[in-house]
């Protein structure tokens, strides 16, 4: 597994999500990450797969990298453009999802 990266959280505005939700969001994903629009180390990644993080709160990995040293001198730039690439797939998923979803861009080791 790797151990940073990008990811968008998702959590319903009321209510908890269903699987018809999960569904919703994984296939509104597939829409807006196209491979046009968006680097190749976003649309071969893994965003499909919708992890839990408890509380009714769900991520994507949107980007993910492997501690090593050249990663470490570029963390910061990588950090920023990759939580801009989230805000703007974000913006994509509110046209198709609406505002039912709580949407979050984070950058974290795990």
């Amino acid at each position: 597994m790797s151990d940073f990266g990008s990811m968008i959280t998702f959590a319903k505005k009321e209510g908890e999500l269903t699987d018809d939700d999960k569904e919703q969001i994984v296939g509104a994903l597939e829409q807006a990450i196209v491979p046009s629009e968006f680097p190749s180390n976003i649309t071969g990644g893994n965003f499909r797969k919708l992890r839990s993080l408890g509380d009714n709160v769900y991520c994507v990995l949107i980007t993910e990298y492997y501690d090593d040293e050249d990663v470490d001198e570029m963390r910061d730039d990588i950090e920023a453009d990759d939580l801009q690439e989230c805000e703007r797939i974000i913006k994509k998923l509110e046209l198709s999802l609406g505002f039912v979803f709580e949407m979050e861009a984070k950058f974290e080791d795990w």
